[in-house]
């Protein structure tokens, strides 16, 4: 998993310099056109490599549940609920910088194309530097008081974003937050460790699933408040939804403390 995180950042770190550069140059559909031609490079040669082999693993046999009901079984379980909580309001701060920073800093800042490319992958970068130092560390510090801390640094980070002034205090901050996206390696841990043997796969399809509704909900709220209240609201909203995560964390340290 950690060689495919690796793998995956790299594509995230790649990608903005990279669009950002065809963008300038040559026109923004010719930076849509080369990701469809990295697309189906992709497919042929997963079709040409991989289509016919075979898994090196059998499967796991376990009791068949339909997809609704696994669902709420894991959802019975105080820790899973209170991860995909977390997971929620973290991930509605990932589309705040996803979606609405590069407009931000276009708009309010006056950052170039090729400068707003080159913030997202120094943020990547920063993310992938991150990870792994952040898994080492959850093995020799509580998790829970390393994810309490981590979306306390996102908060405040979020919170400073309208106060930036220049291209550089805004890829400071970015990179920053990216760091703080690395909860995610945390909240997955507890919430793996946390689901029954039998429901590890689906319990990981749940964490996904959240990491999706999270995404798309902060889309939608991002865009209406872009418009009603101003380009900085995003980053005040984004700021509350990571404090809100902290109560989430302090209530997942409860069991803990009675144990």
């Amino acid at each position: 998993m950690s060689l495919w995180f690796f793998f995956a950042t790299l594509g995230n770190i790649a990608g903005p310099i990279l669009g950002s550069y065809i963008a300038s140059t040559l026109g923004y559909e010719y930076a849509f056109y080369t990701s469809t031609g990295i697309v189906w490079a992709a497919t042929i040669f997963f079709a040409a490599t991989y289509l016919r082999q075979r898994d090196r693993q059998p499967p796991v046999i376990v009791k068949r549940r339909g997809l609704f009901a696994g669902f709420r079984e894991l959802l019975k379980i105080g820790t899973l609920r209170l991860t995909c909580t977390i997971t929620l309001l973290g991930f509605l701060g990932c589309a705040a910088v996803s979606s609405f920073l590069p407009i931000y800093a276009v708009e309010k800042i006056g950052m170039t194309t090729i400068a707003v490319g080159s913030m997202a992958t120094v943020g990547a970068t920063a993310r992938l530097i991150a990870t792994p130092l952040m898994r080492r560390l959850s093995d020799k510090v509580n998790k829970r008081k390393l994810l309490f801390a981590i979306l306390a640094v996102g908060a405040a980070l979020f919170a400073l974003y309208p106060y930036a002034v220049d291209q550089w205090q805004l890829t400071l901050l970015t990179i920053g937050v990216s760091v703080s996206f690395s909860f995610g390696v945390l909240s997955i841990a507890i919430h793996s460790g946390a689901a029954p043997r039998e429901l590890s796969g689906m319990s990981l399809g749940l964490y996904g699933t959240f990491e999706d509704i999270g995404l798309m909900v902060g889309s939608l709220v991002f865009g209406v408040a872009w418009g009603a209240l101003g380009p900085s609201s995003v980053f005040t909203i984004a700021a509350a939804a990571a404090a809100a995560a902290l109560a989430a964390v302090l209530a997942l340290t409860l069991p803990e403390q009675k144990q």
